[in-house]
């Protein structure tokens, strides 16, 4: 068992992550634990670490090259970090046993866990999309080296999705490092 990778928009009140918007946290939390403010890192230290954790290979065209594959999961709404943590825990295991080899990152917004709540989520979600471009991306894109065989994937349920979809609608307009 290894550490989860979480990029958190959550904002903390008394120690604790509520469904607020908040700045963006990186974390790596215990696989048996919930995520804790006490789990964040530097950004530097969680995209080398998610690096390493993707690499499964050599580049085929290059064998001095790494190969690896980061997908990052975005929640739907009405989730709390129980519920996240379940999901990245059980995509992970899924993806392995169909052959995936590479890690799983979760992007979590701050939903509530009420069902009711959803219009005041999808007001969460569209108000942190950018923090997926300006915290996750960008960060991800300033790690990457030419002709990186490093490959990002993007699944989002339910909410996730439109989170996904708002977050790439900005993104063109954003300046980002080794676009392309």
């Amino acid at each position: 068992m290894g550490d989860l990778f979480v990029l958190s928009t959550r904002r903390v009140e008394g120690g604790k992550f509520v469904a607020e918007p908040g700045p963006a946290r990186y974390l790596l939390v215990p696989e048996t634990e919930l995520p804790k403010p006490d789990h964040e890192t530097g950004a530097a230290q969680w995209a080398r670490k998610l690096r390493k954790a993707a690499v499964w290979g050599k580049d085929s065209r290059d064998p001095r090259r790494a190969r690896g594959d980061v997908l990052v999961f975005v929640h739907g709404y009405n989730n709390d970090h129980e519920v996240v943590r379940a999901r990245h825990r059980r995509l992970k295991a899924d993806l392995a046993r169909a052959g995936f080899r590479g890690e799983v990152a979760s992007f979590d917004w701050p939903s509530a866990n009420m069902a009711l709540n959803y219009i005041e989520d999808r007001h969460d979600a569209k108000q942190t999309a950018l923090q997926l471009v300006t915290a996750g991306i960008r960060l991800l894109s300033e790690h990457q080296e030419p002709d990186c065989a490093i490959n990002i994937h993007l699944l989002g349920h339910s909410t996730g999705a439109y989170v996904i979809r708002e977050a790439f609608d900005d993104a063109d307009d954003a300046r980002l490092p080794n676009p392309g």
